[in-house]
């Protein structure tokens, strides 16, 4: 009777143990994480010193893109960016260099926001004046090389000045033309040199 007790015995202690590393092995994976899962909303790669370009079909540059840091986020596959450089070539017309506080990309870079002090500007050619313009947030569609906002806009082309309220819609690539909105005042010089 004792032996047939301390079967008993010995089975509820073996049960009991395996009930414990049971919950004690559910418990450990409910809490720990796999060191490459991500907090929603949290990046899952940063970059400091970013510099990139993208060539073209022919080999020729694109798109360059400098930074002083950029945070890639998994959820919608979008880039934010701190202090952005960008260089737009043209075949036909010297390029456009952009300047902007920060900025985002969208997946697949269709659009990039531009916000905080926004400055673009182009050399001038033996044909035409430096172009630059200063606003606070525009959006760019590479693929279109369409620019656009609905804020505040400068726009200098030599002597020439145009400002426009509520915004501008411009296309940068040759030949160059835009829509401007709201109020606009232009500025333009008679005498040429």
């Amino acid at each position: 009777m004792l032996a047939h007790r301390r079967q008993r015995l010995l089975a509820f202690a073996v049960v009991l143990l395996g009930l414990l590393g049971g919950w004690f092995a559910q418990r450990t994976r409910q809490t720990v994480e796999p060191p490459d899962a991500y907090q929603s909303g949290q990046p899952d790669y940063i970059v400091d010193g970013l510099r990139a370009i993208e060539l073209n079909i022919s080999g020729q540059p694109a798109r360059r893109l400098n930074a002083k840091q950029l945070r890639h986020y998994p959820e919608d596959d979008s880039t934010e960016l701190d202090q952005p450089r960008m260089i737009l070539y043209n075949d036909q017309a010297p390029p456009w260099r952009i300047s902007s506080d920060s900025g985002w990309v969208s997946a697949g870079s269709e659009r990039i926001l531009l916000s905080g002090a926004v400055r673009a500007q182009r050399a001038a050619t033996s044909e035409t004046d430096a172009m630059a313009f200063a606003t606070s947030e525009i959006e760019l569609f590479p693929d279109d090389r369409l620019a656009e906002t609905d804020r505040f806009v400068e726009l200098e082309r030599g002597p020439d000045r145009l400002t426009a309220i509520d915004g501008m819609r411009f296309w940068y690539s040759e030949p160059m033309h835009g829509k401007f909105f709201g109020r606009v005042r232009a500025r333009i010089a008679t005498d040429k040199k």
